[in-house]
C-alpha cells in the first residue's frame, strides 16, 4: 500500500527504489524492512524520504512505526575461490 501511494503521489524515484523491497515483517507494532543494498538503505534513511514513508505508513497503520535494517552481505565463498583460481591460472582454467 505504501509503495502504491508513492506512485499515486508522483514520487517516482522513491517508488522505484522501494519497489524491489521484499523482506518485510511486522513485529510489536513496528514495520521492519530489511534491505540488502547500501544505496537503497541510504536513500530511504534520508531524512525527507524517511519522513515521507513514515507519514504514508501512518495513513494505513497509525500505531505502527517504521524501521529499516541494512543486512550484511553474505560472502560467496565459491565465487571468491573461482576468482582467485582465474587470477592464478588465467586462460588455462576451465570450469565445467
Amino acid at each position: 500500500m505504501i509503495v502504491s501511494s508513492l506512485r499515486q503521489k508522483n514520487m517516482m524515484a522513491l517508488y522505484t527504489a522501494c519497489g524491489d523491497i521484499r523482506d518485510v515483517k511486522i513485529e510489536d507494532n513496528e514495520l521492519l524492512i530489511f534491505i540488502k543494498d547500501e544505496y537503497l538503505y541510504s536513500l530511504v534513511m534520508n531524512e525527507k524520504n524517511y519522513k515521507t514513508l513514515s507519514d504514508l505508513l501512518g495513513m494505513f497503520a497509525s500505531k505502527t512505526t517504521l524501521k529499516f535494517q541494512l543486512l550484511e552481505k553474505k560472502v560467496d565463498y565459491i565465487e571468491n575461490n573461482i576468482k582467485k583460481l582465474k587470477n592464478f591460472f588465467g586462460d588455462n582454467l576451465t570450469i565445467k
